[in-house]
């Protein structure tokens, strides 16, 4: 029988935190020789950044949270064709200069769609939507691994402001009124994503973020403590007897264990959790 080709998703709102869990999950699978397509969710919107920006000016609801401004039925088709075949159709949007440069297109903007290639072992998504699921879309469906990157709010807020106002030269102003213009949404489609996830990963910064507008820098990794649940009992399954043993003693009380864990640590804390049950669904038949 023909393997099942796995796809893991990183999901969570913008400043959460994604791209650096990305980064590591990146760094171990170089590390064990698994080859994987990475698919950022911003590749799967419907409005280049200008259009967006165009929308705003006509005080449309509409945000990058929202369902309609996202092509989620060509996300739905991604993971059911690579699942199947280790095929698919995606594309790339470029955040930045850098970006821009290196894909010829301009900033906000998105490449063209093409077919990914039946090379890798595994995909993984980072983006808004890895979790969502409504009467017409389901994306968890399939999803082998899926992991709430959740935010501390206002940790959330700092790195959204200080990407908006550094990036993308948006006022304070702008900034403030973005967030609250998106909070419906948050709550509508963001939030219900943590409740069908197999773990969720906080980032809980130890200095005083009370006023998340007045902070002048991101908190650093080191000045945080990050706390992983796991909801689904087989990833624990999947550990070795000794870290089987050390997350027996972190059962929780809703049906998930918890654990916290310095920033030093994160990365081996991951790799351990995570690594058997990816090596597992990738070897399943």
């Amino acid at each position: 029988m023909k393997k099942k080709k796995p796809i893991i998703a990183l999901t969570g709102p913008s400043g959460a935190g994604k791209t650096n869990i990305k980064s590591i999950f990146e760094a171990i699978f170089k590390e064990n020789q698994i080859k994987a397509v990475y698919i950022q969710g911003d590749s799967f919107h419907k409005y280049t950044r200008t259009e967006m920006e165009a929308l705003d000016k006509k005080m449309s609801p509409l945000t990058h949270f929202s369902p309609e401004s996202n092509h989620l039925d060509l996300l739905a088709d991604l993971f059911k064709n690579f699942s199947i075949s280790g095929n698919g159709i995606a594309r790339q949007y470029a955040h930045s200069e850098k970006d821009a440069n290196k894909l010829g297109i301009n900033v906000g903007c998105f490449s063209e769609w093409k077919e990914i290639e039946q090379t890798y072992d595994i995909l993984l998504y980072e983006g808004l939507h890895g979790g969502y699921k409504d009467d017409q879309i389901d994306i968890t469906r399939y999803v082998d691994l899926l992991i709430g990157i959740t935010p501390s709010i206002n940790l959330e807020w700092v790195q959204k402001s200080h990407r908006d106002l550094l990036v993308r030269g948006y006022s304070k102003h702008q900034v403030k009124k973005l967030i609250i213009k998106r909070l419906p949404d948050y709550l509508d489609y963001i939030c219900p994503q943590f409740s069908r996830t197999d773990a969720n990963l906080e980032r809980i910064p130890l200095v005083d973020l009370s006023d998340p507008f007045r902070v002048e820098s991101i908190p650093p990794d080191k000045n945080s403590i990050y706390m992983l649940s796991i909801r689904n009992e087989s990833i624990l399954k999947n550990l070795d007897d000794i870290q089987q043993k050390k997350w027996n003693i972190f059962n929780g009380e809703f049906g998930s264990t918890t654990q916290t864990i310095r920033a030093k640590d994160l990365k081996t804390c991951l790799k351990n959790i995570f690594l058997p049950t990816i090596l597992s669904i990738i070897n399943q038949e």
